[in-house]
């Protein structure tokens, strides 16, 4: 089986999440793994909401479709949570699955100074588009496990979701049902 895993703090879950998993599950995967990272360290956790409640949102978005797992493996590992070490434990835990990791292009720019990017870049490196004016990685991008993909272009974030909740503005069109209901009954985001 060959699932591509899809890590993320997830805060929260939104529509871009599951259009660049679906594009990935018809093109690449039998699966994909939403891995829910608690603490990423390129991010200040004490802004992050709580691990638990991130976990649920993606759970309950993940019920229904046998296709997207969600994946709480990084609550157990040494934080901050490091990709590389991540693979390297479902490796061991599911030596009979194909692992390959799905990212942004954004983090393929600096995947190099991640820690044992190499483990990563094994494994292999599925990459989606993202809106960014920096200089590219062409290193990584012709690597013979890179893969570029012609995935449709996100311009959501969970940060611009988290601020039109915080102005009250409405983001049924942004966020699934499902997250929504979380959301609000959670009181997330709200100042």
């Amino acid at each position: 089986m060959k699932v591509g895993l899809f890590f993320g703090t997830f805060d929260p879950l939104h529509i871009g999440h599951d259009q660049i998993a679906s594009y990935f599950l018809e093109n690449y995967f039998d699966q994909i793994w939403f891995v829910i990272t608690p603490h990423n360290p390129h991010k200040e956790k004490l802004v992050l909401t709580d691990e638990k409640i991130r976990l649920e949102m993606v759970k309950k978005f993940c019920d229904g479709n046998l296709n997207f797992v969600c994946s709480d493996v990084e609550f157990s590992l040494k934080q901050p949570n490091h990709t590389s070490d991540t693979v390297s434990k479902l490796l061991e835990m599911h030596p009979n699955i194909d692992f390959s990791v799905i990212i942004g292009q954004d983090n393929l720019m600096h995947l190099d100074k991640w820690k044992n990017y190499e483990r990563i870049l094994d494994i292999g490196v599925y990459v989606y588009p993202r809106d960014i004016e920096s200089e590219s990685n062409g290193t990584l991008e012709s690597h013979p496990n890179v893969k570029i993909c012609d995935c449709k272009l996100m311009e959501i974030s969970s940060s611009e979701i988290r601020d039109n909740i915080s102005k009250g503005l409405n983001i049924n069109h942004l966020v699934p049902d499902k997250v929504i209901e979380l959301i609000y009954k959670n009181k997330l985001y709200t100042p």
